[in-house]
């Protein structure tokens, strides 16, 4: 993921080796909404609050690396198996 700079990090373990990933303010104000368990809409609303210019798309890639979030296990409620 490159460099870690920003005011926080995220670290995670989705297979073998711990990954990381440094988190500017208006991501980590997303994140600390979705832990508190608000909609994904006031964790947006907050993002925007901190930095109009947040590109959720890198984001998204950071929490994909880190392995906070997965494309390659199912959802919980799917009926694929």
């Amino acid at each position: 993921m490159g460099e870690l700079t920003g005011v926080g990090l995220l670290f995670g373990r989705p297979f073998g080796a711990v990954e990381s990933a440094g988190l500017t303010l208006a991501e980590l104000a997303c994140l600390e909404r979705l832990k508190a368990g608000e909609p994904l809409t006031q964790a947006i609303e907050a993002a925007y609050a901190v930095d109009t210019h947040i590109d959720f798309s890198e984001l998204g890639a950071k929490l994909l690396h880190v392995g906070v979030i997965s494309c390659l296990l199912p959802a919980p409620w799917s009926t694929h198996d």
